[in-house]
């Protein structure tokens, strides 16, 4: 009876029904917010982003201050406590330096908006979409097969945002024409500007002049999570082209004389 009436029992048993609301009520407006969003869009994707950080810091901190607040109601000098840990704060510092990491990193991706919930990145040589994003990981769908990759925030220094607009060089024999060559480059652009998915295309001009052909660049515009179909569609129309103007695409030949 002195335990059950004692006044640190109900005082804790308080302390863990507030902690059990405000825990309640983070992940109700957390779950709301997920439900109300089913497509990510690059405009939700910085929203998306500060909500599922938002949450995910609100969780820790809200343990943390349960575990200070029933140490301190059950008699313990939290204060001495934390300045006596010595060598056992060393051991825990380096056991949690990974986690550590992970959240200083997304915090700081966080901030200086490196990227966000539905941005298209390429990650050493996977291209693909931001579709899960907090303080402890980053997912990356890839375009080409849909495979999820998930990677520890301190591990995701070398990502690169990846930009709506592609541009293809295309080869033509160097016994073409300039004139002519311009002619088709531009028939090309006109068609691919056309196509389904396709935003823009424009012919650049003479890029490079290459061992075995004159490469001509073009550059087009389309929806970052379908760079690899836009790709295909374009180089549809460059090699249905070539074929209807009788234009052959250049290759490497070797020639071999003998006596």
């Amino acid at each position: 009876m002195k335990f059950i009436t004692s006044p640190r029992l109900w005082t804790s048993v308080i302390i863990v029904i507030i902690f059990l609301v405000f825990w309640n009520i983070n992940s109700r407006v957390y779950r709301r917010y997920t439900r109300s969003t089913d497509v990510i869009t690059l405009t939700s994707g910085k929203r998306s982003s500060l909500i599922r950080l938002s949450y995910t810091a609100v969780r820790y901190i809200l343990l943390i201050l349960l575990v200070l607040f029933l140490l301190q109601v059950n008699g313990f000098n939290v204060t001495t406590m934390v300045a006596g840990l010595g060598i056992a704060s060393a051991v825990i510092g380096l056991a949690i330096q990974d986690p550590l990491k992970d959240a200083v990193t997304g915090i700081s991706i966080m901030t200086d908006h490196f990227f966000k919930v539905g941005d298209v990145v390429r990650y050493h040589n996977m291209e693909g979409i931001i579709i899960f994003f907090d303080i402890k990981v980053t997912k990356i769908e890839s375009l080409s097969d849909g495979t999820v990759l998930t990677i520890a925030n301190r591990n995701i220094s070398e990502i690169e945002l990846v930009s709506d607009r592609v541009n293809i060089d295309v080869p033509l024999p160097y016994e073409l024409k300039a004139a002519r060559a311009r002619e088709v480059m531009g028939k090309i652009a006109s068609l691919a500007a056309e196509a389904g998915g396709i935003s823009s295309c424009e012919f650049k001009g003479t890029q490079e002049f290459a061992d075995s052909a004159i490469l001509y660049r073009l550059s087009f515009t389309c929806d970052r999570r379908k760079r690899m179909d836009s790709r295909r569609t374009v180089n549809r129309i460059i090699q249905n082209v070539l074929e209807e103007e009788n234009i052959s695409i250049p290759y490497m030949q070797i020639d071999v004389h003998t006596d």
